[in-house]
């Protein structure tokens, strides 16, 4: 190959890369449709369970807190908060009542994640829940879930006002699912 051929094709890397590189860094947190400059809290309430089976399923009320990190599509899930009360289980659980609930590995790592073209989700990794029941009949006296990945997809990525949970075990046999809103609504988005 020339000189000259090297040169050109160098110079076609250079623009490649000096063209990719401003869009890479625009990819952040947003609030009012601007970049976040401080790291902000964001938080979500709502319903969100799991599933072992379409029959058999345990949902509640829950609270979650968020850290969003200023510059990055990355963050943390600082808390996440159960109110016991407002349980249902159906199927094996419909007897059981919940005696406990334990967020381990706490803050969790999230991450804003491509779906394809200019479509992003949040990526929750390394979600576990231990729990347990109690309650005349219950079928199941505990559980301890993993989720490798829980995906939380924003019904509107400029200005998230909810997000759906969707995601699996490690073994793919409990399904987690749930709607929880933002709060503040319609303030923060994905870039």
């Amino acid at each position: 190959m020339s000189v000259g051929k090297i040169l050109v094709l160098a110079g076609m890397v250079l623009t490649t890369v000096s063209a990719v590189a401003p869009a890479a860094a625009l990819a952040t947190w947003l609030k009012h449709h601007n970049a976040i400059t401080q790291d902000e809290k964001l938080e979500f309430t709502g319903r969100a369970g799991f599933e072992l089976a379409p029959l058999d399923s345990y949902d509640c009320d829950v609270h979650v807190s968020t850290t969003l990190k200023a510059g990055t599509t990355t963050g943390t899930v600082d808390t996440y908060e159960v109110t016991t009360d407002t349980c249902i289980g159906k199927g094996g659980f419909a007897k059981c009542t919940l005696l406990s609930d334990e967020a381990l590995g706490l803050p969790w790592t999230m991450h804003v994640e491509s779906t394809g073209g200019a479509g992003r989700d949040i990526a929750i990794t390394d979600v576990t829940l231990k729990s347990t029941y109690g309650g005349a009949g219950c079928q199941v006296p505990s559980s301890n879930v993993h989720f490798p990945k829980v995906t939380a997809k924003p019904n509107n990525q400029a200005t998230i006002g909810s997000v759906a949970l969707s995601g699996g075990d490690t073994a793919d046999v409990v399904r987690a699912y749930g709607t929880l809103q933002a709060v503040p609504a319609n303030t923060f988005g994905l870039g």
